[in-house]
């Protein structure tokens, strides 16, 4: 699910589902943590906070473009506690922060380097894992199909099995650019419900989703 996409979940908050490898968070668009270099957009997740470190090491691990040496500064700052101390960090390698936020930086090359709130800050909800089927469900990833009648080829979405239905309906909905409430999904004759949680419904890896849209309506713009 790459990207991210936006839903009105209520009339004071907006949230953004993004995604980053198999990683899915949820991001509000009017609400702010963090101080100085280190403010972002708040976000949570349905993830243990156990499971967020192991995401964050990944993320870190996984960096192949740019100057290593500017990943390795970029975690430094971003495993400082202070704001001002994680500027310095930067400024004394010679990169630049745009509009003052160590979510874009560019080096001295030139070299662009993005980074999500979750290597920032920590989210202001994690997820509570309820049994030990759900821990375990939550270590699960799996790559669904959205087969869809008006589209000629299945959406393909790479999820967490504690991902929420809605988190799912939204990357649908973004990525064909239609509203969220037009669009419903089914397995196995039964409908996922927004609230729910994916491994609710006895999915698996290579799970094959129907979407129905009775009430397709296109978003503006």
């Amino acid at each position: 699910m790459g990207g991210g996409c936006t839903c009105q979940s209520s009339s004071r908050d907006r949230i953004k589902i993004q995604k980053v490898g198999n990683f899915m968070i949820s991001i509000y668009e009017n609400k702010t943590v963090g101080k100085g270099c280190k403010r972002t957009l708040a976000w949570e997740t349905s993830c243990t906070p156990e499971e967020v470190q192991k995401k964050i090491e990944e993320f870190w691990d996984t960096r192949v473009t740019g100057d290593p040496v500017g990943w390795i500064t970029l975690k430094m700052a971003c495993d400082e506690p202070d704001a001002n101390a994680a500027q310095q960090i930067i400024q004394s390698a010679g990169m630049n922060l745009f509009e003052g936020s160590l979510s874009i930086t560019f080096d001295a090359l030139g070299n662009r380097y993005d980074l999500p709130p979750f290597v920032i800050n920590p989210p202001v909800k994690y997820g509570t894992p309820k049994s030990s089927q759900l821990i375990l469900a939550g270590n699960e990833v799996w790559e669904l199909s959205l087969r869809c009648p008006k589209f000629d080829k299945d959406l393909v979405a790479t999820v967490n099995s504690s991902d929420k239905v809605e988190s799912l309906k939204s990357f649908f909905a973004d990525t064909h650019k239609i509203e969220l409430k037009a669009v419903r999904m089914f397995y196995n004759g039964k409908e996922l419900k927004n609230g729910d949680l994916l491994c609710n419904y006895k999915l698996q890896n290579k799970s094959v989703l129907n979407v129905f849209l009775p009430a397709l309506v296109q978003n503006e713009g």
